[in-house]
């Protein structure tokens, strides 16, 4: 009749090795993301400083560029008027005309930049940026 009976045994010898090797490799997996996370804190806090510092420095800069503004429209002012009664060239109007402009669209600018910032400030902090 030829009938067959078998029967296996397994003996883990190399288990506990694997099983080491595993946990190893989870403690430095561990490890890793830790300073993973220590650097990316680090990454996050640099960059608020930046923001808050240039929030800063356009918020200056927008002083200064105000009493810019009032100084080249005082100086557009007496050309305009020097044009009038003849004693200014149209070029010299046209130059503080120019200087005018660009001074408002510099404060503009950095009046714009600010807002940027101060928003960038808010989110590092964890503020609502938007509120409705």
């Amino acid at each position: 009749m030829g009938e067959y009976v078998g029967a296996t045994l397994s003996i883990p010898l190399f288990n506990r090795l694997q099983t080491i090797t595993s946990i190893r490799k989870a403690k430095n997996n561990y490890r890793i993301a830790q300073e993973t996370y220590k650097q990316k804190q680090l990454e996050l806090e640099k960059l608020s400083r930046e923001a808050w510092q240039d929030w800063q420095g356009y918020l200056k800069q927008t002083v200064q560029m105000v009493e810019k503004v009032e100084a080249d429209s005082i100086a557009y002012q007496l050309t305009k008027r020097q044009f009038e009664e003849g004693l200014s060239t149209a070029i010299d109007l046209r130059t503080t005309s120019a200087q005018l402009l660009n001074s408002k669209a510099t404060l503009l600018q950095c009046q714009l930049m600010a807002m940027v910032k101060e928003q960038l400030v808010r989110y590092y902090r964890g503020e609502a940026i938007w509120t409705e």
